[in-house]
């Protein structure tokens, strides 16, 4: 950014400023759109609002694009260095995600409500351990995976065995 202000004609500075402007705004507000619509759709609409209207749909999708723009503004606001808000994103994507994804591909009998849960576990635990140990710690990724593990392997389990024990039960009614 130094190197910018002192080669720049102060005309190009202003264009090349508007460009990072613009590349960052574009990028938020994909990234917003694109998170709040997989919101809406992938876990409310199925959960909460099963038959909700395509124009209450859009109201919801509207809503939930609102909150996380501001839970982002809060986080940005709250966040004052640009690498450690990577790393805490980046604990959040590997603590919530990489296990489900990666169990779900070898492991037909993990289920989704399972992986749901095990994401909001470790979406929890990062944000405990980046309140306790802080933002800096590498425990914070270790405790996220392992509760995320325990979380999905435990409730895929549970899941299977209430099937199995329901379609038994189903199996004995009608004989």
């Amino acid at each position: 950014m130094h190197m910018a202000f002192e080669t720049l004609q102060p005309g190009l500075l202003g264009i090349v400023f508007a460009a990072l402007a613009a590349a960052i705004m574009s990028t938020a507000s994909g990234t917003l759109l694109a998170s709040a619509t997989i919101i809406a759709n992938d876990l409310l609409k199925p959960f909460f609002f099963k038959n909700i209207e395509d124009k209450m749909f859009l109201l919801l999708t509207r809503i939930t694009t609102l909150c996380l723009a501001i839970i982002a503004i809060v986080i940005a606001m709250s966040i004052k260095e640009v690498l450690v808000a990577i790393d805490i994103a980046y604990a959040i994507l590997t603590g919530a995600i990489f296990m489900p994804i990666m169990l779900g591909i070898f492991f037909k009998w993990i289920t989704g409500r399972a992986a749901f849960l095990a994401i909001l576990v470790s979406i929890i635990t990062v944000f405990l351990s980046l309140i306790i140990v802080g933002p800096s710690s590498t425990g914070t990724i270790i405790y996220a995976i392992i509760l995320n593990t325990l979380t999905l392997l435990g409730i895929s389990y549970y899941d299977n065995n209430v099937a199995k024990k329901k379609n038994s039960i189903d199996s004995t009614r009608t004989e």
